[in-house]
């Protein structure tokens, strides 16, 4: 294979931002590393290295021109996991670069980042909470579609986010308890439908807790602002009463008054009311159900999850405005996320079940990632209708995660022109299906399929975009510290605009140091 030419970064210039925060990050849990050892605490860096070679035969993702090529990616990571004397959290980075042997401008630098942090500054008044994260994600819906961030895609970019919420919790004499807090989100990328940020803050002062028949009063406030939207406000004043029959029901009545300006520059203030009831028969299983009246219309949320001695079931459904969270998404969880649900009820302990689900799927041959849906960036505030049905099964030597979604996504703001999805199209629906299947071979092997079908569709000008994809997987530990995997995968996707299919083998040998 002919020497590959020197990587290039897309969009090199907003990176020292990142490595501050990932330094910042990593600071504190290092500083929390040293209190933890010397408390009798458990916090653990494992830095890591891997190389990868995929052989495809379409390294443009277009049947128009169909190239084939020799992809191979360099990766070196940290993952910090562990718990302080008042610190519990969690970092994962990793920097990759890729270089083609025959389309070197495809060469390119890019970094994932997965960082979450909560700790106790003061003892149960002062707390902060804080996440951070980095990764490749779909610009349009309707523009190309990958399922591997290894290629270089016009229609992918790299999303940066980052959230912090200090918070006072306290209470009011014998009668009354008060949290206040204030929740800082900003997003960036390389586009400018990524660029949105926003700032919440509330205060709710409530009965104290466990009486049958309690009282809340809420007020909250919400700034969002986007690269090329407009600054937009949301306030909400709130009072409400809690009846609680048994321990495990609970049923909350809630009115008010909101006022906004996020449909109309003019803005417009109405009541405001719902009912929210809670259902916790055991500590397996759970729901919630709640319903209110907003300025948008109806808006819902329902969530089920019962999780048994090995398997999880989730059931959800909502209806709510997004606007701290500008990237629409599917919102189905990965494979680490799954499964790490699932082992809640075996090992309580986070900092001990982070490990145990890492060792679990890797014994399996199964990615971390799989499961993870294709997202999509909006610029403003966007109305979110999404049902989404997920079950994860872990047998003795098998497992299984199943995961649906549909969603349909409008923007509120529609009259401006923002250079989203929304620009051309009222609302934007998602079908989304996952299948992952993993089979422990031996002790130190295992095999995983992976089966995805995504089909975006638009409103207005009936524009559709379909991907399928399967791939299979076979990983072995090669020694304490090592692994290799091989793999293979077929994607097919079918658009107006540029339909592709790809075939591909993969192998990977990793280390853990």
């Amino acid at each position: 294979m002919p020497p590959a030419r020197v990587l290039h970064a897309h969009a090199a210039a907003p990176r020292h931002r990142v490595a501050s925060l990932v330094w910042l990050l990593a600071g504190v849990g290092c500083c929390n590393t040293v209190a933890a050892q010397a408390a009798g605490q458990a916090w653990a860096v494992t830095p890591s290295a891997s190389v990868s070679e995929a052989i495809t035969d379409n390294a443009l993702l277009s049947d128009a021109d169909k190239r084939a090529d020799a992809i191979t990616v360099l990766t070196a990571g940290v993952s910090v996991i562990g718990r302080g004397s008042r610190a519990t959290g969690s970092l994962d980075y990793q920097l990759s670069g890729t270089a083609h042997a025959r389309e070197s401008k495809a060469n390119r630098v890019t970094q994932a980042l997965r960082a979450v942090l909560r700790t106790e500054v003061i003892d149960d008044f002062f707390f902060i909470d804080a996440s951070a994260g980095i990764s490749q994600q779909i610009i349009s819906a309707f523009g190309l579609q990958d399922v591997t961030p290894g290629f270089d895609n016009p229609n992918r970019t790299e999303v940066r986010s980052f959230s912090v919420t200090p918070s006072l919790r306290g209470r009011i004499g014998s009668a009354a308890v008060y949290d206040a807090r204030l929740s800082v989100n900003r997003q960036d990328s390389d586009v400018t439908e990524g660029d949105q940020s926003s700032r919440t803050q509330s205060l709710t002062v409530s009965s104290t807790p466990g009486l049958r028949l309690g009282w809340n009063s809420t007020l909250v406030r919400t700034i969002s602002e986007s690269k090329e939207g407009r600054s937009t406000n949301y306030d909400r004043a709130l009072i409400g009463v809690t009846f609680q029959p048994d321990p495990s029901v609970r049923v909350s009545l809630n009115g008010g008054r909101e006022e906004n300006d996020i449909t109309t520059i003019a803005g417009q203030n109405n009541t405001t009311w719902g009912v929210t009831l809670q259902w916790d028969p055991s500590a397996r299983t759970q729901l919630l159900a709640s319903r209110e009246r907003r300025f948008f219309g109806d808006a819902h949320a329902l969530s089920f999850v019962h999780r048994g001695k090995r398997t999880t079931f989730r059931l959800s459904s909502s209806r709510d405005v997004q606007t701290s969270q500008p990237t629409v998404n599917t919102a189905l969880t990965s494979a680490y996320e799954a499964f790490y649900d699932l082992f809640t009820v075996s090992e309580p302990d986070p900092v001990a079940r982070e490990r145990l689900v890492r060792q679990f799927l890797q014994a399996r041959g199964i990615s971390p990632d799989a499961l993870l849906p294709v997202n999509f960036l909006a610029s403003g505030v966007t109305l979110v209708n999404r049902q989404e049905a997920a079950l994860t099964w872990q047998g003795i030597r098998s497992s299984a995660a199943l995961a649906l979604s549909r969603s349909n996504t409008r923007r509120l703001e529609s009259s401006l022109q923002l250079g989203d999805d929304f620009d051309t199209e009222t609302a934007v629906r998602q079908e989304v299906a996952s299948l992952m299947l993993g089979h422990r071979l031996t002790p130190v092997s295992g095999l995983s399929l992976t089966l995805s079908h995504q089909r975006n569709r638009g409103s207005q000008t009936g524009r559709t975009n379909t991907t399928n994809a399967v791939q299979l997987n076979w990983t072995a530990q090669l020694g304490r510290r090592s692994s290799v995997s091989l793999g293979a995968r077929h994607v097919d996707s079918d658009s107006a605009t540029s339909p592709y299919t790809e075939n591909a083998l993969t192998a990977t040998l990793g280390v853990r140091f």
